[in-house]
């Protein structure tokens, strides 16, 4: 990796929906379902600059921390990068922005 290039990590994947899910993943879900986008999960900076640009692009973004529960999701030997990515990560959505009185749009 370059220096001043962008961390950026894959969406971490999931289990099927369980009753036992955890609230970052049942936000995630509720996001995909009200028409959100995911993007990607970004650091800090990064996630302010993608966030910015994305909305310079005219899209809505909607911005939520990374779980640490979904890191090494089932091992107990991740408890620091749980923390870290509860601490410095943040999940990125997108939509388009509807004008209003269009259809589909919610009020």
């Amino acid at each position: 990796m370059t220096d001043g290039a962008p961390r950026v990590l894959p969406m971490i994947s999931t289990p099927p929906v369980q009753e036992s899910r955890t609230a970052s993943t049942r936000l995630a879900s509720e996001r995909v379902a009200a028409g959100w986008e995911f993007r990607f999960v970004a650091e800090g900076k990064r996630a302010e600059e993608m966030i910015e640009l994305y909305r310079e692009l005219g899209f809505e973004v909607a911005a939520d921390p990374v779980g640490g529960e979904v890191v090494g999701e089932g091992r107990d030997d991740c408890v620091a990068c749980q923390e870290l990515a509860a601490d410095r990560f943040t999940a990125i959505y997108t939509r388009v922005v509807r004008p209003p009185g269009s259809v589909g749009e919610t009020q």
